[in-house]
């Protein structure tokens, strides 16, 4: 039975990956903080379950998932070496996602001392593990007018605290991969949506959510017209998480990968344009959109809380980028087809449902 680790199991994508390898009958540790008796790992990833139509039966949460507190002392003193000893591979997804200036520390902390931490103490205590996984974002290959390439990135043109430690962490990974015998493979997915069939997301309000939430405060305070700062044709790339962790799967279950370090572009195509975003919400709210600087109070306030949540970035640059080396690694995984309007006006309508 393979036997993965993984982080970040009470998040949205690694629950997701958690529930998946679950599904496939595979032995899960979920190397968690702030859950010492587990009951929010695994009730994170039942929800998942749930929200792509999977049966995960109690005996199998309780026999096939193991949740051992303690991600935030690294190296893990939990993590003796009978439970690394028969660890196949890792998959590591926990961060620190705030895009405020003033938690820079605290992303570099989380993002690459932890991530740095983490490697060594799985290179040098778990024989058995054959590669190390590390979900970065797409963003940090982000290049002004260009076309981004699956490589590694040292530019100053990150967007945000998160993203700059994510950069770090990758080039620090980099580094150890060429001294250590743990391979490493970086995934860089796009704009993660909910499940494209089901509509399932964790209800953070970030990524493609951001616009809903952005919408809903406008509605609350009583808008019937609402300008924001963004520019309507830029196009996104919105990557349902169901095709991430497809992908995800199929890494896992090759036989073959590409060396001792390998970067990978998850990606769905440029179609969704901002006016689709926001005129979707529209039509779901009933608010008015229009696109331009902000005016009165409201408008103001808006504008500063996409600045807060780095939504006011993402809205107004557009991002390509290259997957020539995913699409070999997955095969028919990495077939790219923008999600479409229909599937998005119904992510909306799902998510807003809720409230």
């Amino acid at each position: 039975m393979k036997h993965v680790l993984i982080t970040g199991a009470t998040g949205f994508t690694g629950s997701a990956l958690a529930a998946c390898f679950l599904a496939r009958s595979m032995r899960v540790v979920a190397l968690v903080r702030n859950d010492p008796d587990g009951s929010r790992t695994k009730k994170a990833v039942y929800a998942a379950a749930e929200g792509y139509g999977f049966e995960l039966a109690p005996d199998l949460l309780s026999g096939n998932l193991q949740v051992v507190e303690g991600m935030d002392a690294l190296p893990n003193p939990c993590m003796d070496s009978d439970l690394l000893a028969s660890v196949d591979e890792v998959w590591h997804v926990a961060a620190e996602m705030s895009t405020r200036d003033n938690m820079f520390c605290t992303a570099l902390d989380v993002n690459v001392t932890k991530t740095v931490a983490l490697y060594q103490q799985i290179a040098h205590n778990a024989p058995e593990c054959r590669r190390f996984y590390f979900v970065s974002s797409a963003y940090v290959a982000y290049e002004p007018g260009n076309v981004s390439t699956e490589r590694l990135y040292c530019t100053t043109s990150c967007l945000s605290p998160y993203l700059f430690s994510k950069q770090c962490a990758e080039q620090a990974l980099a580094f150890l991969s060429r001294r250590d015998t743990l391979p490493v493979s970086i995934i860089r997915p796009s704009f993660i949506t909910g499940h494209e069939t089901s509509g399932w997301i964790v209800r953070n309000g970030l990524s493609l959510y951001a616009a809903a939430e952005i919408m809903k405060a406008a509605k609350r305070c009583g808008a019937k017209v609402i300008t924001i700062p963004a520019r309507p044709e830029v196009r996104l790339d919105l990557l349902p998480i169901n095709r991430l962790t497809d992908q995800a799967m199929a890494l896992s279950e090759r036989r073959h990968a590409s060396g001792m370090l390998e970067i990978l572009h998850s990606r769905a195509g440029l179609d969704i344009t901002v006016a689709d975003i926001f005129g979707s919400l529209s039509a779901l709210l009933s608010v008015e959109i229009r696109f331009g600087q902000p005016r009165t109070a409201l408008e103001k306030d808006i504008s500063a809380l996409m600045l807060e949540i780095n939504a006011q970035d993402v809205f107004n640059l557009e991002l390509a980028f290259d997957d020539t080396m995913m699409r070999p690694a997955v095969g028919d995984c990495a077939k790219a087809s923008p999600l479409g309007r229909a599937v998005l006006a119904r992510l909306f309508a799902l998510y807003l449902a809720v409230d």
